[in-house]
């Protein structure tokens, strides 16, 4: 339980990791910083 547990925690911090790039880039290429 434990394991999946940390698994679960690792890929939804991986997930915000990616998102926070995902949305730096889109604003770079916009042009624009919020």
């Amino acid at each position: 339980i434990d394991d999946i547990r940390s698994s679960a925690e690792y890929r939804t911090e991986i997930a915000r990791v990616m998102v926070d790039d995902t949305v730096r880039i889109a604003w770079g290429r916009a042009g624009g910083e919020l």
